[in-house]
C-alpha cells in the first residue's frame, strides 16, 4: 500500500505548475525567435541604404499625413508603403473620386517617382 502525504501532493502540483510555466515560456520564446528571423530576412532582402530607407519612410509619413487630413479620403483605411521612391497604396475606398484623390495626394509629395495603386472600391462596405 502506498501512502501519500500532503507534502508529496503539494510537490506534484508544484512540479506540474512549473512544467506548464516552462512550456509557456518555451512557446513564447520560439514565437519571438520566428518574428526576429522574419525581420532579419526582410532586412537582408532590402538592398536600400539606411538613408534610402529613411527617405522612403519620410515619403510614406508625408503621404499618410496628407491622406489623413483630406476631407475626401481622410476617413478611409489606406496603407502606404514606399520602396526606392515608388509608393504603393493598399486599401479600400467608396468611389473612384476617393481613389483618384489618394493617388493625386501621393504624387504631389516631393521625391515620389511613381505610385502603384492597390486600392479597391467597395461601395457598400461600412468604414
Amino acid at each position: 500500500m502506498i501512502i501519500k502525504s500532503k507534502n508529496n501532493l503539494f510537490s506534484r502540483k508544484t512540479n506540474i505548475l512549473w512544467s506548464m510555466f516552462f512550456l509557456a515560456l518555451v512557446l513564447a520564446i520560439s514565437g519571438c525567435a520566428s518574428a526576429i528571423i522574419v525581420e532579419q530576412t526582410v532586412r537582408e532582402d532590402d538592398d536600400r541604404t539606411e538613408l534610402q530607407r529613411q527617405l522612403d519612410s519620410d515619403i510614406s509619413k508625408k503621404i499618410n499625413r496628407l491622406i489623413k487630413n483630406s476631407n475626401t479620403v481622410g476617413d478611409m483605411n489606406l496603407h502606404v508603403s514606399t520602396y526606392k521612391h515608388v509608393v504603393t497604396i493598399n486599401g479600400f475606398v467608396r468611389n473612384k473620386r476617393q481613389k483618384m484623390t489618394a493617388l493625386r495626394l501621393a504624387l504631389s509629395v516631393s521625391g515620389v517617382k511613381s505610385v502603384v495603386s492597390d486600392i479597391g472600391i467597395q461601395k457598400n462596405k461600412s468604414y
